[in-house]
């Protein structure tokens, strides 16, 4: 394999053992006595290229740094003028092979898609975002990204597993920025008006739709439906829930919001379900009996509060987590709640 360029952007938050152990895969690296050595699926020279300015040195630029140096791969610094007696940029600018000045930030990122296009071989730019905070997502690293991606250059996102970054958010948020704020006039919807002597066209096209469109179900049919949908609806929302926990922990991703609200959605489904009944031949909870909807033996005992949630005891962590998805066979199912500091504690409804 030839030379391969990657360059390092983005504020966002990540471990330094995720950041270590995507980087050794993806690069084809390996871990030996003697520090982290190439394999053959490695390309035969691997470049990265820093950017040093204040404002982007964080703690995870600084873990690819420390990943850099135990690889032994050499890098080149896009770095600030403005900031010559910065210790952090000092570093970064003194080990580099090679050095660029630059200016401000936006400057920054302007040079580093310059240089980006101007390396031979494989290009690739690395994104350090926060799935939780949306941190490493400033207008400067979306406008970098869709240069990088328009100059044919593959941008990841270590936040999330070194899956291919999600341009089109970054699109979106770009357009929203310099569409600003609409006014009251903007708001209002233009009034379209149609030529006289389009009117019979018009009417023949409305017909033509309305002879397409499905007929509108009565109040009757939408009662008899109202359940069957309710639970493939609830059915749907375990099937999420158990591919998000399969997938949470390849990604690296922190699914915790998404899987919340699959539960929230089934907890909320399964009182329609339960009263109304699925439809003939449909199992509701096929995976775990545990799962299934406990019959009210006794009416007067008071209900548990909405945010308990069925969890599980990691003794290796010694803490209780919620379920993602199927639960496992193996481990120890409790009813949990999070305390005042957020922490999931095993629920006991007497001390409720």
């Amino acid at each position: 394999m030839g030379q391969h360029t990657v360059a390092v952007a983005g504020n966002g938050t990540i471990n330094q053992k995720a950041v270590f152990d995507l980087l050794t895969d993806q690069l084809g690296y390996e871990v030996t006595e003697d520090g982290l050595r190439p394999t053959e699926r490695a390309d035969k020279e691997v470049e990265f290229v820093f950017l040093a300015h204040p404002d982007l040195i964080t703690r995870t630029v600084g873990y690819v740094y420390r990943w850099t140096g135990e690889a032994d791969i050499a890098y080149t610094a896009v770095y600030s003028e403005e900031h010559p007696e910065h210790k952090a940029v000092q570093r970064i600018v003194e080990e580099a092979e090679e050095s660029h000045a630059s200016g401000d930030v936006d400057a920054i990122y302007d040079d580093v898609l310059t240089l980006l296009e101007e390396r031979p071989g494989k290009k690739t730019l690395i994104v350090l975002s926060d799935t939780d905070t949306d941190e490493g997502t400033d207008s400067g690293v979306d406008e970098l990204v869709i240069g990088a991606v328009e100059a044919g250059i593959d941008v990841l996102d270590l936040g999330c597993g070194l899956a291919p970054y999600a341009v089109h958010k970054a699109t979106q948020r770009t357009l929203g920025d310099q569409e600003g704020p609409k006014g009251p006039a903007e708001d209002e919807p233009k009034q379209v008006s149609i030529a006289p002597a389009a009117d019979g066209l018009q009417s023949e096209i409305a017909e033509a739709h309305r002879t397409k469109a499905p007929s509108v179900p009565e109040p009757e049919e939408e009662a008899e439906q109202a359940p069957e949908m309710g639970t493939l609806v609830l059915q749907l929302a375990e099937v999420v829930a158990e591919v998000l926990g399969a997938v949470e922990a390849s990604l690296r991703c922190n699914l915790d919001h998404a899987s919340t609200v699959l539960h929230e959605v089934r907890d909320a489904l399964k009182p329609i379900v339960e009263v109304t009944g699925p439809p003939p031949g449909v199992d509701v909870y096929p995976e775990e009996e545990e799962n299934a909807p406990e019959e009210a033996a006794d009416t007067s005992s008071e209900e548990p509060p909405k945010d308990v949630r069925k969890g599980w005891f990691n003794r290796e962590l010694n803490e209780y987590l919620p379920f993602r998805g199927r639960p496992r066979r193996d481990v120890e199912k409790h009813d949990i709640i999070q305390d005042a500091d957020g922490t999931w504690v095993k629920y006991e409804p007497q001390a409720a």
